[in-house]
């Protein structure tokens, strides 16, 4: 892990639905836990033809916005069903690879049951997974008439514009919500460590676990992912892996290469701190390590990542997942009463 931290104690749960008897046992599962500087734009929605499959278009100057957005976006998404429960996801190329997070197929083996938009069912390969995005890809044969879903690559997500999401709540397949973006940048758990991701009001429930969410041109600008709540539904506090960095871990899978992310090399609790929020408590430092070489030493409290804040272990992952490997930072910490900040060169973590 980047950061590395202690897992939450059942604070977010994820939204994948489980079989019926551990829903009824009250047994969700829960979470062990960049958006990059592009300048804003707003491309043609508009979608190609691609060999067997194609993307629908949002028309402009809808009177109905979040119809359109529906209707364009339904068609690719589909719903993964594996014997352990089911979670949603959508087709993102015309060779059949569907965009999923890893904790739907989690234990489900090589293979899964694919539902598509028209109530067929296919038979979806598991081509790899990575824990620390929550990121997965299955495959299905392309069939005719197959939809793609349009991607929001390289667009700058506000916070405010419109947020559609889509996919299979409690088993209920094809269910539209809506909202906004609420957050940017807001740093999360993942079953491997954490990420920034997009936070939105729109309700995602158990089931909705990588779905797709939309602007109102119909672009994918994130998946669904997690929710926090007390009970297991939502209240209006879901989180989303952006889109950007998504396409770009599925690539890696795809093409059979490890995921790379970077690395600080401090595993920390912010549990310890005095004041709550206030950092993260170095307790390990990995010998020959970045923060080793750097100077960092246990009981240091780390405060900030460059211009970023780091209030606890799960900030301090996500800050340095947010840069590449080979990146140089600034890390500010607490030594003895004392802050300080150093520069250091950020490792390479690699996991297939």
């Amino acid at each position: 892990m980047g950061g590395g931290q202690r897992p939450g104690k059942g604070r977010r749960a994820l939204a994948a639905t489980l079989v019926a008897v551990a829903l009824l046992a009250g047994g969700f599962a829960f979470a062990r836990s960049t958006e990059s500087d592009h300048k804003t734009t707003f491309p043609s929605a508009s979608g190609v033809s691609t060999g067997n499959g194609s993307t629908n278009t949002v028309p402009p100057n809808t009177d109905e916005p979040i119809a359109a957005v529906a209707a364009a976006v339904s068609p690719a998404v589909v719903q993964i069903e594996t014997r352990d429960g089911l979670g949603s996801g959508f087709i993102y190329d015309s060779d059949g690879h569907i965009l999923t997070a890893a904790h739907v197929v989690d234990g489900a083996g090589k293979t899964v049951n694919v539902r598509l938009a028209d109530g067929s069912v296919h038979k979806g390969e598991v081509v790899g997974s990575d824990n620390a995005s929550d990121v997965a890809v299955v495959k299905i044969d392309p069939v005719d008439n197959m939809q793609i879903a349009n991607l929001a690559l390289g667009v700058k997500v506000e916070v405010g514009q419109t947020a559609v999401a889509i996919g299979s709540p409690f088993g209920l397949d094809q269910t539209v919500t809506a909202g906004i973006v609420s957050a940017v940048d807001r740093p999360q758990e993942t079953p491997g460590g954490a990420i920034d991701m997009y936070q939105i009001d729109a309700p995602i429930n158990p089931g909705n676990s990588g779905g797709p969410v939309a602007d109102r041109q119909g672009r994918v600008f994130g998946m669904s992912d997690s929710i926090i709540t007390q009970t297991g539904e939502n209240v209006g506090v879901g989180f989303l892996v952006p889109i950007d960095l998504a396409k770009a871990v599925a690539d890696k899978l795809v093409a059979g290469d490890p995921v790379e992310f970077a690395f600080l090399g401090v595993s920390s609790d912010s549990q310890s701190t005095s004041l709550v929020g206030d950092g993260a408590i170095i307790v390990g430092v990995t010998s020959g390590s970045p923060a080793d070489k750097a100077g960092l030493q246990e009981g240091d409290r780390i405060t900030g990542v460059d211009s970023a804040p780091v209030r606890d272990s799960i900030e301090l992952g996500a800050r340095v997942r947010s840069h590449q490997p080979g990146d140089s930072v600034h890390i500010t910490f607490v030594r003895d009463g004392n802050s300080q900040t150093i520069e250091v060169v950020l490792g390479s973590t690699k996991t297939k």
